[in-house]
C-alpha cells in the first residue's frame, strides 16, 4: 500500500477515535454537575462541543436567562462567577489537540 494512503487511512481512524471522544464528555459531563432538564447549566453543556471558548455574553446567549442564572450555570460548571472572564471547554480542546497529535505521528510514520 503506496504510503499516503496509509497515511491517510491512519488519520481516519484517527478522526473516528476522537469523534468517539468528543461524543462521549457531554455525558460525562452531565454525570459530573447532574444538571435539571432545560436549566442554564444543561444548555451550556449541550453547547460545549459547538462553543468550547466563550465569555459570559457568550453563556447568556446560548441559555437566554439573566445575568443572575448565567452566573449560577458558570458556577456550578467551574466554581468560577468573575465577570470579564473566558471559559473554555478543555476536555474538548485536549480532544483536539490529542487528534492533532495522533494524526501527525501516524502519518509521519507512514510518510518515511
Amino acid at each position: 500500500m503506496p504510503r499516503i494512503i496509509a497515511a491517510s487511512a491512519e488519520s481516519c481512524e484517527a478522526a473516528e477515535d476522537s469523534a468517539r471522544a468528543l461524543s462521549e464528555l457531554p455525558r460525562r459531563w452531565c454525570e459530573t454537575v447532574r444538571p435539571r432538564a432545560n436549566s442554564a447549566d444543561g444548555l451550556l453543556i449541550e453547547s460545549l462541543l459547538g462553543t468550547p471558548i466563550f465569555n459570559a455574553d457568550t453563556a447568556q446567549k446560548i441559555t437566554g436567562t439573566s445575568d443572575a442564572s448565567t452566573y449560577r450555570a458558570l458556577n456550578s460548571l467551574t466554581d468560577a462567577g468573575k465577570r470579564n472572564r473566558i471559559w473554555a471547554a478543555v476536555d474538548v480542546l485536549a480532544e483536539l489537540d490529542a487528534l492533532s497529535a495522533a494524526i501527525s505521528k501516524r502519518t509521519t510514520e507512514h510518510l518515511r
